[in-house]
């Protein structure tokens, strides 16, 4: 539908900035109103989409956020856990005396839970590290270049000193 006082303001504005009477059903006018009024629609629309983006965002910040008390307060929970079977372990190494009967059946599960512990710990530090044999076998192709060398002709022992050092220059840049 059009707009009367639209058509108006932009003769208007047509006029004050050229110093040209434009006729108000003129074809400037009317291209003018459509433009003005795809742009709205446009910027209606790009708002709409802003709108549900920050609501999905909202809910998903929501959501991260009930996650992340979950996980504390399970945290706690398993720290309580912990805490208080260390305290017993602890009671328990308190009563042992020198008769050498050894530690309690309890001790047993707690010793055990901690060479796991130690165990899956070194498990995961390696593969964060990226750790693999090819540290061992490098040191090892280190150590025979270092007994071979010596064997080799003079000019063919510098030639291999010189290339290695090339690589060995390159890698560490």
């Amino acid at each position: 539908m059009v707009d009367v006082n639209e058509k108006e303001r932009i003769v208007q504005e047509v006029f004050a900035i050229t110093g040209m009477a434009v006729p108000e059903n003129d074809a400037l006018v009317l291209a003018a109103l459509f433009y003005s009024h795809k742009l709205q629609e446009t910027a209606r629309d790009a708002v709409s989409q802003i709108n549900m983006a920050s609501a999905s965002t909202r809910a998903v910040i929501d959501a991260a956020a009930a996650l992340v008390q979950k996980s504390a307060t399970n945290n706690k929970v398993l720290a309580d856990t912990i805490e208080s079977r260390v305290k017993k372990a602890v009671r328990e190494a308190s009563r042992i005396d020198s008769s050498g009967d050894g530690p309690p059946t309890g001790w047993r599960g707690v010793l055990a839970g901690i060479a796991f512990g130690i165990l899956l710990t070194g498990g995961v530090v390696g593969i964060a590290c990226n750790f693999n044999r090819s540290l061992f076998s490098d040191a090892r192709l280190g150590a025979e270049w270092r007994w071979v060398l010596p064997t080799l002709p003079p000019d063919l022992r510098d030639k291999l000193i010189v290339q290695s050092r090339l690589i060995v220059n390159a890698f560490n840049e």
